[in-house]
């Protein structure tokens, strides 16, 4: 009887000892797959990264003023999908802070580096308490290639076009005279004829062309006809259709522009930039 316990309690013994080999091993291969799986996480990253410093680096030297309306197109379309390529991706790194004063409300503004060059690439708008306002960030820029930030993709928000397409819209800022101040911006969700939505190929483009703060031009933009469609002002402002209803804007309206270029100047005052570009 007691060599059959004894066998037994071997056997109990081989048991157990297989069983902890067994979730030891397991155990590793997790572990294992896991550093890979965070390896390779890391590289994905390292590449996304790459790739946005080097299509900032092509905006840049571009040294786009529209200066066609080929040129305008082509950067619109590549403005709108670079954002994507980190948004959400990559980790934020937080490179500069400060308050923000709009009218009797008081903001935190807060800055941050993308892809690792130091250099803001990303705002984010904080409640004076310092809550995050959700979908108050957008994106920067230097398109002209003087080591400013003239370009701002403002985050607008999802919308479904007229084909049932699901995506999310930015609104472009733009300073075309290095002056530090928005002399364009464009709006994503302006319909056209009988549509209740908008066309993802067709924006309202606003500008300011002789820097006196105020409206003096509105036209629609067709990125897929790289064309321009004029329209007529009527009793001294521009009437438009959003999926937000009738609209107009009018060439007295000089508050058209004082949001943006308050953000703008916030962020120039505490954004470090690199130097312009090598000819």
């Amino acid at each position: 009887m007691t060599a059959i316990i004894v066998f037994a309690q071997g056997q109990v013994q081989i048991g157990i000892n297989r069983m902890t080999t067994t979730m030891a091993n397991r155990l590793f291969m997790m572990t294992f797959l896991l550093l890979l799986l965070t390896s390779v996480q890391a590289q994905s990253k390292k590449k996304l990264m790459a790739q946005h410093k080097m299509a900032k680096a092509e905006l840049a030297a571009s040294r786009s003023t529209w200066g066609s309306i080929q040129d305008l197109c082509a950067e619109y379309k590549q403005l709108d999908e670079l954002p994507r390529l980190l948004w959400g991706k990559v980790p934020l790194v937080e490179v500069g802070r400060s308050s923000l004063q709009m009218g009797q409300m008081t903001f935190q503004l807060l800055l941050y580096d993308l892809d690792g060059d130091k250099v803001a690439d990303e705002f984010a708008l904080n409640d004076d308490k310092g809550l995050p306002l959700r979908e108050e960030f957008g994106f920067l820029y230097d398109a002209d290639g003087n080591g400013m930030i003239d370009r701002v993709i403002y985050y607008a928000g999802p919308m479904m076009d007229t084909k049932g397409n699901l995506k999310y819209l930015f609104h472009h800022w733009a300073d075309l005279n290095a002056d530090g101040r928005v002399d364009a911006i464009t709006n994503p969700f302006v319909v056209f004829g009988n549509d209740s939505l908008p066309d993802f190929n067709r924006v309202l483009l606003v500008r300011d062309t002789d820097g006196d703060n105020k409206v003096n031009n509105v036209q629609a933009l067709d990125l897929s006809e790289v064309a321009m469609i004029p329209l007529e002002a009527k009793d001294g402002a521009w009437t438009f259709r959003s999926v937000f209803g009738e609209d107009s804007i009018g060439v007295l309206d000089e508050d058209v522009f004082q949001f943006y270029n308050t953000i703008l100047q916030a962020i120039l005052a505490n954004a470090e930039r690199p130097g312009p570009p090598s000819p």
